[in-house]
């Protein structure tokens, strides 16, 4: 027998809260089963173009005269690159390890499951070539990391060029202390903190950046790229961080004495 519905009869209340949980659930869902089945395949970086293998060493050197707000001394962590005679029996290194993906999930917000242990083409410490080698030193930009610009480095080396790249304690994403032991972003240091203020507002910032760094791009020689970039450096944007600039100039000196000093290490 077919039922007629009553016009006047009540339906049954629905559990909003509950629908949209399920609905939610669904998608989640939905998306998971989407990642799962999607080719799991790597993005590959570009081997190095020079003639000369790549080896790779890490070291800290410490400023003895210099410490930190903790009295601790100074420690820089120095990433080195450079061009090898052979790489046979030596391990490669990989771009990034899961101590720095844990820093850049935690301060960066990029869910680890995306930063995979990849090994590039460069191999911890095979022997170098044994010469005289033009040398690079570069400090990677603020709440960063020293091996930020990886396939880079191991491309200069592979054309003959010694790469070292500073970690500075507490301002780089991850740094080692005078024992070795990891030390991360300092988040309480007041220039952090200016730099997170300011960068709230995403579209002032960007003006008063944009126009500076439209000169940067367009400057067609070194002078007018090096008048851009102290143009840029006195911005409200930098002001907080005149102290910090300050420290790091002074850590770029260490290292460049350090590498003059005769039978060095670095």
């Amino acid at each position: 027998t077919m039922k007629t519905l009553n016009p006047h009869q009540k339906l049954p209340k629905i559990n909003r809260k509950r629908m949209l949980f399920i609905l939610v659930l669904s998608v989640v869902g939905l998306l998971t089963l989407g990642f799962l089945l999607l080719p799991k395949s790597t993005l590959a970086i570009p081997k190095p173009t020079g003639e000369h293998s790549v080896g790779f060493t890490s070291l800290v050197l410490v400023d003895n005269p210099r410490t930190l707000s903790n009295n601790q001394d100074r420690a820089l962590t120095l990433d080195i690159w450079y061009p090898a005679s052979t790489t046979r029996g030596f391990a490669a290194v990989p771009y990034t390890e899961q101590a720095l993906n844990m820093q850049l999930s935690k301060y960066q917000g990029i869910p680890l499951w995306l930063n995979s242990e990849v090994s590039s083409y460069s191999f911890l410490d095979a022997p170098p070539v044994s010469s005289k080698h033009p040398v690079i030193i570069f400090n990677h930009g603020f709440a960063s990391f020293s091996k930020q610009n990886f396939s880079n480095f191991q491309e200069l080396a592979s054309h003959g060029y010694l790469v070292i790249s500073v970690a500075h304690p507490g301002e780089s994403l991850l740094a080692r202390d005078a024992d070795g032991k990891l030390l991360e972003l300092d988040t309480q240091l007041a220039s952090y903190q200016a730099a997170v203020s300011l960068q709230k507002d995403t579209k002032a910032l960007a003006q008063m950046l944009s126009a500076i760094y439209e000169k940067q791009l367009n400057a067609t020689t070194q002078e007018a790229h090096q008048q851009a970039s102290l143009e840029l450096a006195h911005t409200s944007y930098f002001a907080p961080m005149q102290e910090l600039i300050e420290a790091w100039v002074k850590d770029t000196a260490f290292v460049i004495a350090t590498l003059r000093e005769p039978q060095t290490d670095v």
